[in-house]
């Protein structure tokens, strides 16, 4: 059971606000990030990192956690990145974003070690957090699931790559659809010296994704 927040923080606060990311190092698709906020003393032992869930549990625990939770965003970051950028400044904006537009923001924010730029708001910064607080791991359950549906709702126009099974990422499969068939506008330019153009596609969800949007 994920129990940092419940033995450490117990005592000091209410609240507390987890951040985490998914696909920073895919070669295509966007970058999602989630901020969840739950009591200081929630436990729920089945959510964890993400990564050792099946896509059938992160499912029900997606729906779950948003009913649960006092507040939550979700950030699509789907810029069509330059040479200034790289995907590790692009998630800790997105972080930054997710933070700055809860209405409920815990009294303290743990991240999954990346340390955000936050103006008169505490925070921890946790080795593999999503593993260890439990509002990590809720933070890494929303983000993933909301970008694997992503991938696997963009899989319809280009069958080809894959993306509902890898995900975006650089699998054997991707690699010789890349070689293949190029690149498509969902690849980042970042990537393997990929270029890709202006990243701005409707997705099922109803949004057009641009460099920041919140989502739910």
């Amino acid at each position: 059971m994920l129990d940092y927040e419940i033995k450490n923080l117990k005592e000091q606060y209410k609240t507390v606000t987890g951040v985490d990311e998914a696909g920073r190092g895919a070669w295509a698709g966007p970058v999602v990030v989630a901020a969840v906020t739950l009591p200081v003393d929630f436990q729920d032992k089945r959510i964890n990192d993400s990564k050792k869930l099946t896509h059938k549990k992160r499912k029900e625990l997606f729906e779950y956690i948003k009913k649960v939770a006092i507040d939550y965003k979700i950030v699509v970051v789907g810029q069509d990145y330059d040479s200034k950028y790289n995907p590790k400044q692009i998630s800790k904006e997105g972080m930054k974003e997710a933070i700055n537009n809860l209405e409920k923001l815990g009294g303290i924010v743990i991240t999954d070690y990346e340390k955000i730029d936050l103006e008169n708001i505490n925070q921890i910064n946790l080795v593999k957090g999503d593993g260890i607080a439990i509002s990590v791991g809720a933070a890494s359950i929303l983000a993933k699931y909301f970008r694997d549906s992503l991938m696997e709702e963009y899989s319809f126009k280009h069958p080809e790559y894959k993306w509902d099974q890898n995900k975006g990422y650089g699998t054997k499969s991707h690699q010789e659809a890349l070689l293949k068939f190029g690149v498509t506008e969902l690849h980042r330019k970042h990537s393997n010296n990929i270029a890709w153009s202006n990243f701005a596609r409707s997705s099922f969800w109803g949004f057009s994704i641009n460099f920041y949007f919140i989502i739910l």
